[in-house]
């Protein structure tokens, strides 16, 4: 049953940790970059325990992670560090070669799959997929379709200001990168065919 196939799938010994980084190309042409979360509707999940979804075939973790901070150069920057625990070295590089994760990652756009699938016979170690996005200062990133799934997995290094709360809550936000970390500009209206900008307080945070 999908219980026993969980309970044969916790271990009690992850003494030994494998990893694996994979640099994205990005341009540094673009102004706006943007970003979606996506879910697998097809999965048929019996029941959910934390960040893990139980099938009768398999697991799926949601324990996938996007940090979002600045770059400290003009380009944008996307990594990925993929991670799993195991009893051994080799049980730990096994797992890690068999996590089923691929973003999609184009010059404009980076989807994110908000889950990743332990396939059947395989044990849960831990495995975690971290991602962090390095946008240039100046430049913009919006959000689409935001939901409780991209809250799951988007962490963003945001500037202080009271302006932040305006994002979220929105279906589609859009950020901007500062030395300081990202802020809101949802604040945009558009005024005829021009967006322009409400005033902020520019340097309540300082």
């Amino acid at each position: 049953t999908g219980i026993a196939y969980l309970a044969s799938s916790f271990g009690k010994n992850f003494t030994h940790q494998a990893d694996k980084m994979q640099s994205y190309n990005m341009t540094n042409a673009i102004d706006t970059f943007n970003i979606a979360v996506a879910r697998n509707s097809e999965n048929h999940i019996n029941f959910q325990l934390g960040d893990l979804h139980v099938s009768e075939d398999y697991l799926m973790s949601e324990n996938v992670n996007l940090f979002i901070k600045p770059s400290e150069t003009s380009a944008f920057e996307l990594t990925q560090q993929t991670m799993s625990q195991g009893r051994t070295d080799d049980e730990a590089k096994m797992l890690l070669s068999r996590i089923n994760f691929t973003p999609s990652v184009t010059d404009s756009k980076l989807t994110v799959p908000a889950e990743f699938m332990i396939p059947k016979g395989l044990k849960w170690r831990g495995q975690v997929i971290d991602m962090t996005l390095k946008v240039p200062v100046g430049k913009i990133f919006r959000i689409k379709e935001a939901d409780i799934d991209s809250w799951n997995v988007i962490h963003i290094d945001e500037r202080s200001s009271r302006h932040q709360g305006e994002c979220y809550g929105d279906r589609v936000q859009t950020w901007r990168m500062t030395e300081k970390g990202a802020e809101c500009i949802n604040k945009v209206r558009k005024k005829g065919k021009k967006e322009v900008e409400e005033p902020t307080d520019e340097d309540e945070d300082e």
